[in-house]
């Protein structure tokens, strides 16, 4: 099997070239576009994806093109009733982009609702809209919400309070690194989510729940994420059906209650736009961010901060990957441990010893001759198919962390707090707008989104972050918080202060790179 190797690089694009999903109308339409209410405002972010070199369509369509012509088994260029029914569900594909494979659940698509001529026929452009039709072929997006996020809050205040009246004042807030050493229990130079509230897995969520475009007026999220900021917009201009959720929330401006506002607002530039670029290479997976925006990070991680919400994004590998590549050795394992007589092909016998692997409705899939025998040579067609559809699927994650004190200081957003970002917080605080004079206000805290983007299930809900620095470095930055601080160290006094530049206790990356080029 041929081993696939991602990188991504997420940047922002003032001037993105009109190929992706407009290829059809002539005019140019992005991957995804997401909306977002903020503070009385609803802004819209772009999101443009290159795959391998075309547009995220175009990178779709083959995959309807591979589904295609698997289904179209005496290869006639059409799709007859029986080999329709191979074709996979919309519920299985939608799972493709989570695991990397379509698996056999679901019901396959009804004949009629393929075949949109209702000639008895269906062609490959009518199995393409089909799916589209029913969204597939666009980046997924999952949602979730942080359940932790006024614990951290609570908890983390009381740990500054030390004076003990109740209150952070600002004189606390400058010495907030102070407490790193009393909670540090694990003694990794950091404060863990899990040392300031006990027994929790942050951020206590994976984005478990489905933003679809909404085509009808009742929303389909639950509850607890039915006044989620967030919603999809749909292709059509005229579609004003995604605004009646939103519409509930307080702060849906008013100005935009009718279709032609709307209409209008869909015009105007987006607040942001999001380029993710999905390239082949030979090297293990890396991420990296470039092009930083508004409110970017000295960390290098990409941010957008609004008025009221700010939004960090990172990459993540996923695990796709990893999971075909086990799925198509384990299929194939099993096939062979069940050919008892090593003559290539199973009998129903045969397929009955391995059932929970090859069972009945594998064969059913697999025998594209239908002649009761599965061929190596079938299940690898099918493996192959699983391949192309696996294949560079995009998963957005976004997890609302509230008014989370805790993310506002988590500026590399690994969960933790390390000593220099402790000793950043009055300087957080005086960005975000909550300092007024010597008085600190958490009230105007801007709400948190943490965004991922991945190729199938992200490895972890917050992203992870690409390393830099000599290999010395990478050594000695022990709890991987992107600088060498005294404690992890392992030269002499002398040795140390030369490479800490400023003197401010930790040797960054910058301090290392600076001394290299002298």
């Amino acid at each position: 099997m041929r081993n696939l190797r991602m990188a991504f690089a997420l940047a922002v694009s003032l001037a993105i070239s009109a190929t992706a999903n407009g290829e059809d109308s002539g005019a140019h339409v992005p991957t995804l576009e997401i909306a977002l209410l903020d503070s009385g405002k609803l802004q819209r972010i772009d999101v443009e994806v290159e795959c391998f070199g075309q547009s995220y369509s175009q990178h779709w369509k083959q995959k309807f093109l591979a589904i295609f012509q698997y289904c179209d088994t005496d290869q006639n260029g059409v799709l007859s009733t029986a080999e329709a029914k191979r074709l996979p569900s919309t519920r299985a594909l939608r799972e493709a982009t989570f695991s990397g494979f379509a698996p056999l659940i679901g019901t396959a698509p009804s004949f009629t609702s393929v075949d949109q001529d209702r000639n008895g026929e269906v062609m490959a452009d009518e199995i393409e809209s089909y799916y589209r039709r029913q969204g597939i072929g666009l980046p997924t997006v999952c949602i979730g919400r942080a359940p932790f996020t006024d614990k951290l809050t609570a908890s983390l205040l009381s740990q500054l309070d030390l004076n003990e009246d109740g209150q952070v004042d600002l004189a606390e807030w400058q010495e907030a690194e102070s407490i790193l050493d009393r909670l540090d229990q694990n003694d990794d130079q950091l404060v863990g989510a899990g040392e300031l509230v006990d027994d929790i897995f942050y951020p206590g969520t994976s984005g478990n729940e489905l933003l679809e475009i909404q085509r009808d007026k009742t929303s389909r999220l639950p509850n607890s994420l039915a006044n989620f900021a967030m919603a999809l917009l749909p292709r059509e201009q005229e579609d004003f059906v995604w605004t009646q959720r939103l519409m509930k929330q307080n702060g849906f401006p008013e100005s935009l209650a009718d279709l032609a506002s709307i209409q209008k607002w869909r015009q105007e530039p987006p607040v942001d736009q999001w380029f993710l670029n999905i390239k082949q290479a030979d090297t293990d997976p890396t991420m990296a961010i470039s092009g930083v925006g508004s409110g970017a990070e000295s960390t290098g991680i990409r941010g957008l901060k609004l008025e009221g919400r700010w939004i960090t994004v990172r990459t993540d590998p996923g695990q796709s990957e990893a999971f075909i590549n086990n799925l198509c050795q384990f299929t194939l394992e099993s096939f062979q441990k069940a050919d008892a007589n090593h003559d290539g092909q199973l009998t129903p016998e045969e397929c009955s010893e391995a059932k929970r692997t090859l069972g009945p409705a594998m064969v059913e899939m697999c025998d594209r001759d239908e002649n009761q025998l599965l061929t190596e040579l079938e299940v690898n067609a099918w493996l192959d198919l699983q391949k192309q559809i696996g294949t560079g699927l995009v998963l957005i994650t976004a997890i609302d962390c509230g008014q989370g004190l805790f993310e506002l200081l988590d500026t590399d957003r690994n969960g933790a707090l390390s000593r220099r970002e402790l000793a950043n917080a009055s300087s957080r605080l005086q960005e975000s707008g909550c300092i007024h004079g010597d008085r600190v206000e958490l009230n105007n805290l801007p709400q948190q989104f943490l965004v991922t983007v991945s190729l199938g299930r992200p490895t972890s809900p917050i992203g992870s972050v690409e390393r830099k620095g000599p290999d010395w470095f990478l050594l000695m930055d022990r709890n991987q918080d992107g600088h060498v601080s005294v404690t992890e160290f392992v030269g002499g006094p002398e040795a140390f202060r030369s490479l800490d530049r400023d003197g401010d206790q930790r040797i960054t990356v910058n301090e290392v790179e600076n001394l290299s080029q002298q």
